[in-house]
């Protein structure tokens, strides 16, 4: 390795995977899917490409574009962008076409950098980098060591606002270093520790875990995507002894463990991103599962405030400050300052700090839908659904729910006399916004003004929601939250039961479904937008869409597959996965396909009948 090092200004700090590497050269940095590193490989590698990406044209300062699916070559082209002293600028792979174009036009980056699974569309940009990870000679050329400055812009990242375009969050090396640090003063730092991360990595919460571990020297476990039963086995198995995970992340984990308790390896549980539910912290109280509630956001490096780890109470809220950072109340709003916001920083999040010094979060001020962790811009929504030529006007509001946090519901107006269905909407959206951006239901109404001069208030209109659709608010009752999880199993639960936890993964693929016979009977068929076939079949009995089987009827369709192994895997768990009339539907993807037909079982006896009624009742959702 080279030790020619470059140093812009007497502040800078050395490159923290190249100290990592010099401290533990053969200690385990990353375990991807697609390789395995020590931190002396790993950091020998990142300064190759660097040198390679040099020889294309990056040089420091640029901002660059990094897209693709979570893998090893993402992390090295991450670190040699990050090496080069270049801005790194992650996009989502699987965002929709219309979605990169906004993203693209918002960040105006100096180049894209394109490792597997990442989409076409950013090939067309005009300084566009495959980056692939092949092999390379003993005597490549490797770039110097570049340390960097303490003010230095290291990551751009998107975040969700009110305008309708998100947003560019600058982070420096201060916020992401004392970020890190003021982490490890709360969670405590063990040279042995594993963090398993399988967040997106274009969240600051998947990003933290990467530039934390190379500050740390310890091992990231990086997942691909989440699945469930995945994370639950690596746990289980002491992969990690650490977790980031968002609520309905680890509801998800619990469900496939079926009550086990994790075993002494597992350490931490970050849990953040939106609010965890009082019900899932009983289970984390009855389990010992040792969970860290946090609050934090982009603006932040992550995290802001944190418990104790295994403070399950209900009552701390989101914790104390981390070290470096104080939170007050101004007109409300939670307030942050310190060196990880780069001085002051007014939320949008309402709240308060306790008399213990703890910060208690009441929710969003801006209109802003945190679902699963993600924040969904209702003004985007409106905005694409508001371009259908057969909708005059639309509000998009957020909903509770028991497992997501919140779901977006559309209130909707039609231009003339004739309605377009749902599963229409639906399609619609799926072309410009990311599928859990889709509302989970679209209630029709005459008119939005809620006032004499034709103005529109959001309270109002929630009220106009309740009132037209109580049934999506009854998760507002713990007690009754339960009864929607158990409902939705028979398939009388709201749309707002049909994300599932792919919402961290891509999508695409054939459309099957299970829906109730009820539900079919009335002409209510639910269009998912499609999952793709790796589809993780065990947690189906608990999944929050209606859920793509692969139930083929001939060689055109997929093959049969994840029904049979989710039934067993229903029993395996003590699980009813069907309580109720069900149906199997499968829509016909070419016009000379013949007919969907629906299999239903009721009372012992197997049914086919034709199915020709309209896809969708949005009266009986």
């Amino acid at each position: 390795m080279i030790e020619d090092w470059i140093i812009p200004d007497s502040g800078a700090i050395p490159h923290p995977l190249r100290s990592a590497s010099i401290a533990r050269p053969s200690h385990c940095a990353l375990v991807a899917d697609d390789g395995e590193w020590s931190y002396g490989d790993l950091c020998d590698r990142v300064a190759i490409e660097a040198a390679r990406l040099s020889a294309l044209g990056i040089e420091p300062g640029m901002r660059v574009v990094l897209s693709g699916v979570a893998s090893s070559a993402w992390v090295v082209a991450f670190h040699a962008l990050g090496w080069l002293g270049a801005t790194v600028a992650p996009l989502a792979h699987e965002a929709s076409g219309d979605e990169l174009a906004r993203d693209l036009a918002t960040l105006t980056p100096d180049a894209v950098v394109l490792t597997q699974g990442a989409p076409s569309v950013l090939a067309d940009h005009a300084m566009a980098i495959r980056f692939e990870l092949g092999d390379v000679a003993q005597d490549a050329k490797r770039a110097a060591e570049r340390f960097w400055p303490w003010n230095e812009t290291r990551l751009v990242l998107l975040t969700s606002g009110t305008t309708g375009t998100p947003r560019p969050v600058s982070l420096s090396t201060q916020q992401i270093a004392l970020q890190a640090f003021g982490s490890a003063i709360r969670l405590e730092h063990r040279a042995s520790d594993r963090w398993l991360a399988c967040l997106p990595l274009h969240h600051v919460g998947g990003l933290s875990v990467i530039t934390r571990c190379a500050f740390y020297g310890t091992t990231v476990v990086l997942h691909s995507r989440f699945v469930a039963t995945r994370v639950a086995r690596a746990l289980d198995l002491g992969q990690a002894t650490m977790v980031s995970l968002v609520p309905t992340m680890l509801e998800r984990v619990l469900d496939v463990r079926d009550g086990k308790p994790f075993p002494a390896s597992l350490r931490v549980a970050l849990i953040g991103g939106a609010k965890t539910p009082s019900d899932l912290l009983a289970r984390c109280r009855a389990l010992e599962v040792p969970v860290a509630l946090t609050w934090g956001m982009s603006e932040a490096a992550s995290q802001v405030a944190t418990r104790a780890i295994g403070d399950a109470s209900d009552d701390a809220g989101a914790g104390a400050p981390l070290a470096f950072a104080r939170v007050r109340t101004n007109d409300g709003l939670l307030e942050i300052a310190g060196p990880t916001v780069g001085g002051v920083l007014t939320t949008r999040d309402r709240g308060f700090v306790d008399a213990k010094g703890r910060v208690q979060v009441e929710g969003r001020d801006d209109g802003v839908i945190v679902s699963g962790g993600e924040k969904l811009d209702p003004l985007e929504i409106e905005r694409v659904l508001g371009e259908h030529p057969m909708v005059r006007d639309v509000c998009v509001l957020g909903v509770p729910n028991p497992r997501w946090g919140e779901r977006p519901v559309a209130l909707v107006v039609a231009r003339g006399t004739q309605r377009p269905l749902d599963t229409d909407l639906d399609a619609w959206c799926g072309k410009s916004l990311s599928r859990f951006k889709t509302p989970d239901r679209y209630v029709w109404v005459d008119s939005l003004s809620t006032s004499a001069m034709d103005k529109r208030s959001r309270i109002a209109l929630a009220e106009l929601l309740r009132l037209r659709a109580p049934d999506l608010f009854v998760a507002v009752d713990a007690d009754a939250a339960q009864g929607v999880r158990e409902s939705s199993r028979e398939g009388h639960a709201s749309k707002s039961s049909e994300v599932d936890e792919r919402m961290h993964g891509a999508g695409g693929g054939a459309q099957h479904f299970v829906l109730s016979k009820k539900a079919i009977r009335n002409g209510n068929g639910l269009a998912a937008r499609g999952l793709d076939g790796n589809v993780d079949v065990e947690a189906l009995p608990e999944t929050h869409r209606l859920h793509e089987v692969g139930v083929g009827m001939n060689q055109r369709r997929a093959p049969i597959f994840g029904l049979e192994e989710s039934l067993d895997a229903a029993r395996r768990h003590g699980k009813k996965l069907f309580e109720s009339l069900v149906a199997i539907l499968e829509y016909p993807r070419k016009e000379h396909d013949a007919g969907a037909v629906d299999v239903a079982k009721t009372d012992g006896q197997d049914m086919l009948e034709s199915q020709g009624k309209n896809p969708r009742n949005e009266e009986d959702v």
